[in-house]
Order: C-alpha cells, then structure tokens, then sequence
C-alpha cells in the first residue's frame, strides 16, 4: 500500500520530468529557427531540379527538332500565319497556335508535327514553371503548358523588337523557351501579344532575359535554349 511519502515521491518525480513552459517556448523557438533556415534551402533545390529538368527536355527537343529538318529540310512552322507575308511577326507567338492552330487543326504547323505522323518526341514535354497557362487549356488544346518552340523566323522576329532592328538569320535559327521560375512568358502586363496570362509590373517585358540563376532562385527571366547558340548580349545587341 501505497503511503502518502511515497505519493508524494512519485508527483515530485512526475514534477521534475515535465517541461516548464520557458523550456517549451524554447523548443518552439528552436524549431522555428531551423525552419526558417531550411525551407528557403528547400525551395531553392526544389527550383534547381526544375531548372535542371526543363534543359533537359530542351535539349531532347533539340534533338527531335533537327531530326525533323533531316527528314523534311526545313523546321517546324510555329504559326500559319507566318507562310502569309501579310501577317506580321509578333515578338511573342500566340500562345492557342503552341500545338496546332485550332482553326486549322489539321495544317502541318506548330509542335504537334514533332509527334505525329512520325514520332520525333512521343509526347511534348509540360513546362514545369508554367502552372497559371493552364488555365487558358480548352478541350481541343489541352496541353498548352510545354514547353514552347519558337521557328527562326519567330526567332528574327523576336530579337527585331527588342532591337529596333531587323536583320534576317541574326537568331541563327530556332529557339525553344521556357518561362523559368517566375512563371510568366515576360510580355506586358495584360499578356499580349498573344494572348497570355496577365502579369505584374516584375515579370512584365523580362523576355528579354535570359534566366540566370546568380541572380537568385526565382528572379525574372526565361530558360532558353538557341539553335546558334545565343547568350544574353547577343538578345539586346541593339542597332550598331
């Protein structure tokens, strides 16, 4: 039987296991101080294997490409519209033609010529950066969120309206893109030209840029993959 000195014994025992509450609120503190340090370092690895995944799919891309310029002896065609001489380049394609022209479904253009009828690439590689496209998907387009493919007249076209000038061949062929970590192509803030998601005053016109990961994790700019090669000071060359 149990004598009230050795009760008392075991609630003193009891006592002196337990946690003060400034112990506690030191434990919290320490926690929430090594979360503080290691969700940046997460999020930031996290981005790294994106950035990783996506040059490598630009680079099989590049491979299915040039596979197709064999067979064919020239290179996908982004837009219809660019075979009328009527149209206009615009310094970003619209974003409904990525796959196929949905007015003209069944016309040899866009990316979807490098998976059927021959199978350069079995299936168009998703963008894992661009998530708010994805709202723009339809029932007969469902897949807008790939990475892009941009021909070499898009490509001239592009560093034209950067540059105020322009010069044919200077892109030195194709170009594939991908809006990088910040998650938006870099037009203006309503999305156009065409017809993208709308952006904020940070992303707006950083299309400019080519993502570099020095700058940060998630800072603005596009991954890019170039045909000839291109590096940054050669997109804003300007009139010489």
């Amino acid at each position: 039987m149990m004598t009230q000195t050795d009760s008392n014994r075991v609630m003193g025992a009891a006592r002196a296991r337990a946690f003060t509450l400034i112990e506690l609120l030191i434990v919290v503190a320490i926690i929430s101080i090594l979360a503080s340090i290691a969700t940046p370092n997460f999020i930031e690895a996290q981005v790294r294997a994106k950035v990783a995944r996506v040059k490598a799919d630009q680079r099989s891309l590049a491979t299915a490409i040039e596979s197709y310029y064999a067979d064919n002896g020239k290179y996908p065609i982004r837009s219809d519209n660019w075979n009328n001489p009527a149209a206009g380049k615009l310094v970003a394609p619209p974003l409904l033609k990525k796959i196929f022209d949905p007015d003209m479904p069944n016309a040899a253009v866009g990316m979807h010529v490098l998976t059927t009828p021959i199978q350069y690439f079995t299936s168009l590689p998703p963008d894992p950066f661009n998530t708010p496209v994805k709202a723009y998907a339809t029932d007969t387009n469902r897949i807008i969120d790939t990475i892009d493919y941009w021909d070499p007249e898009q490509a001239d076209s592009w560093l034209a309206v950067l540059n105020f000038v322009k010069e044919n061949g200077r892109a030195k062929g194709w170009m594939l893109v991908s809006v990088g970590p910040d998650q938006y192509l870099g037009v203006n803030p309503s999305g156009n030209p065409g017809n993208y998601p709308p952006e904020n005053p940070i992303t707006a016109y950083s299309s400019k840029h080519v993502y570099d990961p020095t700058n940060g994790s998630v800072t603005p700019g596009n991954v890019y993959r170039f045909a000839g090669g291109l590096s940054q000071s050669d997109i804003l060359w300007k009139s010489r």
